[in-house]
C-alpha cells in the first residue's frame, strides 16, 4: 500500500487577502515484480511495479476580510501509476527505494490549484523498516 501527499499553499498577489490551500493524495494498492538476473551488488534489486486506487483532490480558500468566508471542495477520482525502481537493502532491517514512476488519472470536475489533472511522471526516494 502506498500513501503520499503532494500540497501547496498559495497567497495571491493581486488579492492579499485570499489565501488557498491545494492537495493531492493517492490511496493506492500495487504490486512490485523483482526482476531476476546477475546481480553486481547483492543488496540491490531491481522491480518493476504497478498500483491503483483512487486520487483525492483537496482545496480550502479562505478570505478573512470584513466577513470570514472559507470554501472547502474535495473530490476523488480514479488513479494508477506504473514504474521502475531499485530496492537497497542496507541490513536485514532496512532499506532504501529510488523509483521512477508514471501517474495516470481521470481528470478532476473542480479544478485542485489550478490544475484538473496531475498525470506525469514523478520521482519517489524512500526507507523502509523491516521486522
Amino acid at each position: 500500500m502506498s500513501l503520499g501527499i503532494l500540497e501547496g499553499i498559495r497567497r495571491d498577489l493581486l488579492s492579499p487577502l485570499e489565501d488557498q490551500i491545494n492537495f493531492l493524495s493517492p490511496f493506492m494498492l500495487g504490486l512490485r515484480y523483482f526482476v531476476a538476473g546477475p546481480k553486481s551488488v547483492p543488496a540491490m534489486r531491481e522491480y518493476l511495479s504497478l498500483a491503483l486506487g483512487t486520487d483525492l483532490g483537496y482545496q480550502i480558500s479562505v478570505q478573512p476580510a470584513y466577513t470570514y468566508h472559507k470554501t472547502v471542495e474535495s473530490e476523488f477520482t480514479l488513479a494508477g501509476r506504473f514504474g521502475a525502481g531499485l530496492k537497497y537493502a542496507v541490513s536485514s532491517h532496512l532499506e532504501f527505494t529510488l523509483e521512477v514512476k508514471f501517474h495516470i488519472m481521470k481528470d478532476f470536475a473542480t479544478p485542485v490549484g489550478g490544475r484538473r489533472s496531475f498525470n506525469g511522471l514523478t520521482l519517489s526516494v524512500g526507507s523502509g523498516l523491516m521486522f
